[in-house]
């Protein structure tokens, strides 16, 4: 995200010691565009800066950055002036998975053994928690989850894969 600033001074008196500060973990340094010379502002003057920020995946499981800018300078008179305003910017989520169950076991009799595989994957752009597999099919083994790609069994970050599997033993009915 680039952030845009500006900051003027809407005063009859000259500031000096302007400076825009944002307190936002993670934020580049500003870059300033001084109509005059750095730190001084005549009535009427503005200054622009700009900043970046790399989006985390903590922000995107928020939903919204929430930025607060302060503008500050000081009057002939020694008095220290400010202004603040922020930004809210909404993160677009995702919430979204894929479950592919498959097999290549090839049955010719009752009392075979089906083996299915199970692939999870996260596909949207949020933090899946409490990620789990359910199969109604009657007589299904339990399921049995491969390594979690992360720290966190039952959690998928974006693009992260777990993989399963369970067996069936097929009777004559089937």
């Amino acid at each position: 995200i680039t952030y845009s600033f500006a900051a003027t001074n809407s005063g009859n008196v000259t500031l000096t010691g302007v400076e825009i500060t944002d307190g936002m973990a993670g934020l580049s340094a500003l870059t300033y565009d001084w109509p005059g010379d750095d730190g001084v502002l005549a009535p009427g003057d503005t200054v622009t800066a700009t900043a970046t920020y790399t989006v985390t995946q903590d922000d995107m499981n928020s939903g919204a950055l929430v930025n607060l800018a302060t503008a500050t300078g000081t009057a002939p008179d020694a008095t220290d002036v400010s202004s603040e305003d922020f930004e809210v910017v909404y993160l677009e989520q995702n919430s979204s998975m894929t479950l592919v169950k498959s097999t290549d076991s090839v049955i010719t009799a009752a009392g075979q053994t089906i083996t299915y595989d199970f692939t999870v994957t996260n596909d949207g752009n949020q933090t899946l928690y409490g990620v789990v597999i359910e199969d109604l099919l009657p007589g299904l083994s339990d399921i049995e989850y491969g390594p979690w790609p992360g720290d966190d069994e039952r959690v998928l970050q974006p693009g992260e894969s777990v993989d399963a599997s369970a067996t069936y033993v097929v009777t004559q009915a089937d």
